[in-house]
């Protein structure tokens, strides 16, 4: 704690620093705030992407699937790539 001012300049003085202090300790504030907040967003935007990436993949999954399914009831080869192979060929 500070000193307890002796005059009137004492205690313009004293505020004024006190100002100064508490400007500085807001500006820090501001900042750190917007680097939270910039993280923050960054992460929400990786979240959203990972998820569509995710479901992406689980649908193309599900449609592998059944283009399996499909292709062994009929007898057929399908590749990863969706090519057809009747019979268990592979002319």
């Amino acid at each position: 704690m500070r000193d307890a001012p002796r005059n009137s300049d004492d205690v313009i003085t004293d505020l004024r620093a006190q100002v100064a202090d508490l400007r500085t300790e807001l500006k820090q504030v501001k900042e750190l705030t917007a680097y939270h907040l910039e993280r923050r967003q960054k992460a929400e935007r990786e979240a959203q992407e990972y998820k569509d990436t995710s479901e992406r993949s689980r649908a193309e999954n599900a449609r592998l699937k059944r283009q399996l399914a499909d292709a062994q009831k009929g007898n057929r080869v399908v590749s990863i790539d969706g090519t057809v192979k009747h019979d268990g060929s592979n002319d």
